[in-house]
Order: structure tokens, then C-alpha cells, then sequence
């Protein structure tokens, strides 16, 4: 078995790598996970007189008490290629571990192939070994069987690790799990999709709202960044009325609902600017039952125009092809119907569906959602129109959320808020904005 390289004592230059390298293997480990080393304060912290860190223990990107004095250099910020919000949440989160007993974090994940799960993968991992935590292969897993991630969950708590991070496959059959975490003290972190419970006080957490958009050129940013984690925070995890903790400490994620409304939104644009003809178009939807799916078609339907008509909704399997196929077979069925857009629920089945539409003859407008490398690429050549974002870099929102969460179980008043959810900003390209994010997208 081999063991995943976690990083505690960094300088300013490791730190780079720690944050842009994926995880290597460093080897064989023992049948036991050993003890991490205990976590020192990075170069790059400037610590105050008591030997607290600045930054982010309340995972709101505020200071929670008066003595937390120190920060990131911002110096050491730019030398490092990171922004300076990220340091910051490093130096919050190795000022705690450098103060806890158990720092081993279990991760149980999807398997996804796709860009976004395998950046969404690998950015928790690194900013979450980059801040001090101990994570190991004997604590992972990457699964979309539930029943391996049950049994996964299961291990991580008779190990007592200090906090699990979950990556649900499905959002349902969690109710008994997140019990069992409960009861034996182990707070839980949802990342990616939201799970559903029997107690919404005590679990699900409303996911659905990425928050009002701003314009910021020819982008739009949603609202929600870690600097401004939901409102909604745990004052204790104690309920005043005697209550239990919640279920889910906190969630992260960006919003699907959000991505399916803006789509719409963009639709309804071009039928208004038609001076009231009625737009016709088709929609290639994500995995029928997939929670993604499920949340963008909400969002879509909720802000499509009645005026705006949809031939067809098919359900792909998130590849290429079958957006080709999907969309080949739709247009084959309705040859005399103009086809004025085409909505995929995804990037590449966005690419497929342009490709069918191209050996048709039609150029439809095209709207996806995602931000892959490949969708950006896409939009600059003009084969796409729109591209939404579908945000995964988590990684430094569940950082903030590890060091609230475990923060506030050793000094409350310290680290006084546990906020409920993390919105991960997303943005809307257009192939201005598209062309400048390809210098520097890494999926």
C-alpha cells in the first residue's frame, strides 16, 4: 500500500510545489498509518507575539479574536504563485494542527474521469496536506459505488480519524452514516453534492442559491466566495435547545442550479433580441438521476421563458458522443424545425452536439456548462457560444472548513462560527474572456 507525501513544515518555496504538484506516492507504508509530524508555522506566516495565526480559523476569511495577529506575507504570496487568500487559510490551518493531537483526514470521493472530478480531487487533497493534516491511502477512497463509500465511511470511524470528507456518489442512504459520525464525535464535510437527511436542521444544508451575479467585464462572477461563506453559521455545535450537532458540519460546492439558470437567462436574451420571434430549441441533459443533472435542469426550467420552446430533452452519459448521437437523432426526427440553440448539460457534450449540428448544416447557438480546457477552447473557435462555469476548485473552502470546524472542538471562543456552506464562485464565458483563462487553466 502506498502512502500519499503530506506536507507540514513548508517554505515558501515547497510551498509552491505542495499546491501545484498532484500527490505522489512516497512508497510502502506500514499496516498502521503513522502519526504525522507535528506541523510547524510556514515560512511565509508572519506570526504575532502569542504564536497565533492571522487569517481564516472562523473559515469566513475574517479574524476571529484579537490575539490572531498574524498573516501570509503577501510577499511570499506572489513568490509562491498563489494568491494571498490562500496562504492565508495555510497559515490559519498549520497554526491548529501545530496544536492537535489527531490530524488524520479521511477522503472518500467519486471516481470520476472527467476533468472536473479529477481537478475537484486532487485541489482538496493538496490544499488540505498543505495545511497540516495527515492524508494517507489508508484513509481514501475514490469510488462511485455507494456501498464501497459506506464501507469506507464505516473504517474511517472505527480508525477515529478527525474529520471525513465526503464526495458523495448519491445523495441519498447517508442518514445512518452521518449518525454514526455523530455519535462518535467525528465532524463530516460534504463536498460537491449535497446529501439529503431526514432532519434538515441537522443535515441538508440549501445548496441551490450560488448567490446575485455581478458583471466584471465580459464575465460574471457568482456571489459566494470563501471570504463570504453562507451567514448561516454554527455559533456552537451544540444547539442551544439540547439538539445535536448537525449532521453535516458544513458543505462546499459550487451551484448546479445556478449554472442551469444562467443558461436560460442567456436563451431568453437571444429571444428578446429576436424583437419577439419565438426562439426553437433542443436540450442533451446529464445522466438521468444524477444529482448535476437534476440541479441544472431545475435551474434551466425555472428561468426559461415561455415564449422560448424546446423540441426535445434527452439524457446523455456526459461524453461526447452521446451529446453527437443525442443530438444527430433529434435533428434527424424534426428536419423541417429550426433549430435556433442547443443546451448541454456539459462541455463535452456541448463539443458532440456542435459537431452534429455542423454535418446537419446548422449553426445553432450552443450553451454548456463546465469550463473545462477543452469548453473554453471550444468557445474561442466559435464552435460554442456560452460556457458557464462549473467551479471544482474546493480546495481551499474545505481547508477554511477542517480548521473551523476542528478549531472551534479545541477553543471555541477562538474559532467561534462554523459556516453551513461554501459556495465556490463560478463564472459566465464568453470567448473574450475564454481566450485569457486558457493562459492559465489547468483542467
Amino acid at each position: 500500500m502506498t502512502r500519499l507525501c503530506v506536507v507540514t513544515a513548508l517554505s515558501s518555496v515547497s510551498l509552491a510545489t505542495a499546491l501545484l504538484m498532484s500527490l505522489a506516492s512516497c512508497g510502502a507504508s506500514p499496516a498502521r498509518p503513522a502519526a504525522a509530524p507535528q506541523a510547524s508555522q510556514p515560512a511565509y506566516c508572519e506570526t504575532s507575539a502569542d504564536g497565533t495565526a492571522d487569517g481564516t480559523a472562523d473559515g469566513s476569511g475574517g479574524k476571529t479574536s484579537a490575539d490572531t495577529s498574524s498573516r501570509a506575507s503577501s510577499d511570499s504570496a506572489a513568490h509562491a504563485g498563489v494568491t494571498e487568500q490562500q496562504m492565508d487559510a495555510i497559515c490559519s490551518a498549520t497554526a491548529l494542527t501545530g496544536q492537535l493531537k489527531n490530524k488524520t483526514i479521511a477522503y472518500i470521493g467519486i471516481a470520476g474521469v472527467g476533468a472536473f472530478a479529477r481537478h475537484a480531487r486532487a485541489d482538496i487533497q493538496r490544499f488540505v496536506t498543505a495545511g497540516g493534516f495527515s492524508l494517507t491511502t489508508d484513509h481514501m477512497l475514490n469510488s462511485n459505488d455507494p456501498l464501497e463509500q459506506v464501507s469506507a465511511f464505516d473504517k474511517a470511524i472505527s480508525a477515529r480519524v478527525a474529520a471525513i470528507i465526503l464526495y458523495p456518489a448519491e445523495q441519498t442512504g447517508w442518514q445512518e452514516e452521518l449518525e454514526k459520525a455523530r455519535v462518535a464525535g467525528i465532524p463530516v464535510i460534504v463536498v460537491g453534492i449535497p446529501v439529503q437527511t431526514t432532519h434538515d436542521d441537522h443535515g441538508t444544508v440549501d445548496t441551490t442559491t450560488a448567490g446575485d451575479t455581478t458583471a466584471s467585464g465580459d464575465t460574471t462572477t457568482s456571489s459566494g466566495t470563501s471570504t463570504n461563506a453562507d451567514t448561516t453559521t454554527n455559533k456552537s455545535e451544540q444547539k442551544a435547545d439540547g439538539q445535536e450537532a448537525p449532521l453535516v458540519a458544513s458543505f462546499i460546492g459550487p451551484s448546479d442550479e445556478w449554472a442551469g439558470e444562467q443558461a436560460a437567462e442567456y436563451v431568453n436574451s437571444l429571444n428578446s433580441s429576436e424583437k419577439g420571434a419565438k426562439l426553437t430549441g433542443l436540450v442533451i441533459s446529464g445522466a438521468l438521476g444524477s444529482p448535476q443533472a437534476q440541479g441544472r435542469e431545475k435551474g434551466w426550467e425555472s428561468k426559461l421563458s415561455s415564449s422560448v420552446r424546446v423540441v426535445e430533452t434527452q439524457h446523455g452519459d456526459w461524453t461526447r458522443q452521446s451529446g453527437h448521437d443525442l443530438t444527430a437523432d433529434i435533428l434527424a426526427r424534426h428536419p423541417s424545425t429550426p433549430i435556433d440553440f442547443i443546451f448541454a448539460a456539459n462541455d463535452s457534450m456541448a463539443i458532440g452536439a456542435s459537431q452534429a449540428a455542423q454535418e446537419a448544416g446548422i449553426t445553432p447557438q450552443i450553451i454548456s456548462i463546465d469550463g473545462t480546457r477543452a469548453g473554453l477552447q471550444a468557445l474561442v473557435n466559435g464552435s460554442l457560444s456560452r460556457v458557464i462555469e462549473y467551479n471544482p476548485q474546493m480546495g481551499v473552502d474545505t481547508l477554511h472548513a477542517l480548521t473551523a470546524v476542528l478549531g472551534h472542538r479545541l477553543d471555541p471562543e477562538k474559532y467561534p462560527t462554523i459556516p453551513r456552506v461554501y459556495r465556490v464562485p463560478s463564472q459566465i464565458f464568453t470567448a473574450a474572456s475564454a481566450r485569457a483563462a486558457l493562459a492559465y487553466r489547468k483542467y
